[in-house]
């Protein structure tokens, strides 16, 4: 098993505000499909309810501790339990929210983070930001210019746990 995360957050290592995303960036959305597609997806609840439907072509897994309920995903509600019951040679990927991000960062080899070159200072809720830094080295660092279709510049950063 391959535990990764993957995320999106601006310089100061916001991810959301009212468990949406801060900003519409169609670079990211494409990579964040093309990274995760065939693989086995991880999010608590709240972040499921953002999305609103199970993610096609991966299998969905919900970290919650409510009786929460839905088709086409797995419930789980711990990560013990999540690592007792999951059998499987595929990448997992942690997906958010914050409170998922932290329980997981000490346990994952690698984090994608598209780095967005802006601030959202009313953002609510945050990245473990310190944690990536002091844990994990940056080894790969693919940046791109705004465009017609993406209002901020952005990197697509790879880091891996020292």
């Amino acid at each position: 098993m391959s535990l990764e995360m993957i995320v999106a957050t601006d310089r100061n290592g916001a991810i959301g505000k009212g468990n949406q995303l801060l900003w519409h960036l169609p670079a990211d959305l494409k990579y964040f499909k093309n990274t995760t597609f065939g693989h086995m997806v991880l999010m608590g609840r709240k972040t499921f309810e953002s999305i609103g439907k199970p993610l096609p072509g991966r299998e969905n897994v919900v970290l919650t501790r409510s009786g929460f309920k839905a088709e086409g995903i797995t419930v789980i509600q711990d990560v013990d339990a999540f690592f007792a019951q999951t059998k499987t040679e595929k990448k997992i990927f942690i997906i958010g929210g914050a409170e998922v991000y932290k329980l997981f960062i000490h346990r994952v080899q690698f984090v994608h983070q598209t780095w967005v070159d802006a601030v959202f200072p009313d953002a609510d809720t945050f990245f473990p930001i310190m944690e990536l830094k002091n844990n994990f080295i940056l080894i790969r660092n693919l940046c791109q210019p705004k465009d017609d279709k993406n209002p901020y510049d952005y990197c697509f950063r790879l880091w891996q746990k020292k």
